[in-house]
């Protein structure tokens, strides 16, 4: 095996802050809206799409989720199932437990305890760009159209010689003798050249 395709193990600082379920209260997408920081991307599962979106300013200061205008399902608390808004040194982590029950968890790089993770990269679906709107790529894959929308930033150059992805960082932590992943997050959007 190529040593570029080995996973590469480092050392740094994490902290990991459960929510109360109480902070999050019963509108859990406004407590999400609370927690954008600028430029960090949302990735939201409802019960029958994929919801993506970006933290935005609208000029005034006040930062919001945009979500692509044309084809995207609006992010209600009805029908969320989790979400993850996640930059390079953060990553809030928002799921139902139950109908009305919500747990979160924030994930922070730089802080609190020593620890070894390793990153690795998840091939995000769609391989065809069906058109770019207001910042947003609408993805199709195969012959059943699975579509979904992620924001461009996520598709630099064509998909004819790459394929976006995902960066998602596993967190170590020794288990009698063994070193295990305890917890992963999204950390960034890259893309793969190919060769």
């Amino acid at each position: 095996m190529a040593s570029d395709k080995l996973r590469k193990i480092e050392e740094g600082k994490v902290i990991i802050t459960p929510i109360p379920p109480s902070e999050i209260g019963a509108d859990p997408v406004g407590w999400l809206q609370q927690q954008a920081v600028l430029g960090m991307l949302l990735l939201a599962h409802a019960d029958d799409v994929v919801i993506w979106g970006r933290a935005t300013s609208d000029g005034n200061g006040k930062i919001h989720i945009k979500l692509s205008s044309s084809t995207q399902t609006p992010l209600r608390n009805q029908t969320l199932i989790m979400a993850r808004l996640f930059d390079a040194e953060q990553e809030w982590f928002l799921w139902q437990v139950a109908e009305g029950e919500w747990r979160a968890r924030r994930i922070h790089d730089s802080e609190g305890e020593a620890c070894s993770y390793f990153d690795e990269s998840q091939i995000l679906w769609g391989d065809k760009v069906e058109m770019r709107t207001d910042g947003f790529v609408h993805l199709v894959e195969g012959a059943e159209g699975m579509r979904h929308t992620p924001p461009e930033e996520l598709l630099v150059n064509d998909l004819h010689d790459h394929k976006a992805k995902l960066t998602v960082r596993h967190y170590l932590q020794e288990d009698d003798g063994w070193l295990r992943v305890a917890f992963s997050r999204l950390v960034k959007p890259e893309e793969e050249v190919s060769t």
